[in-house]
């Protein structure tokens, strides 16, 4: 990734591993397929917001404190595969009954 502003999409049923301190700092659209990280550097900036637009996995392969805010689009189906321990949700969002879902933080400690 580099260090451009515009929207990163993850496409195709494959697995994608960036790797090293990416600069990115757009929207990271998970479409489908798996983002596999070891670290929150993978994923950017801290101001990138991960969008699950599709049956997308965010695959966490190491332990980490990991603030994003996370959407879920209408529909579609995301996925949290932790390696290891347990998964935090924290902050001020919301989980709505209707089918938008928004979560202002994520955290992940694993």
């Amino acid at each position: 990734m580099s260090s451009s502003t515009a929207t990163c999409t993850k496409a195709g049923t494959h697995t994608l591993v960036p790797g090293g301190n990416n600069s990115f700092e757009g929207a990271l659209s998970i479409n489908e397929g798996v983002l596999s990280v070891n670290s929150p550097i993978n994923l950017g900036k801290a101001l990138v917001v991960i969008n699950f637009a599709g049956p997308g996995t965010l695959a966490a392969t190491a332990k980490m404190d990991n603030p994003r805010q996370v959407q879920l689009a209408s529909g579609a189906t995301g996925t949290f595969d932790i390696a290891a321990g347990t998964l935090r949700l924290a902050g001020a969002g919301c989980i709505s009954d209707n089918s938008d879902v928004a979560i202002a933080t994520v955290t992940y400690s694993i």
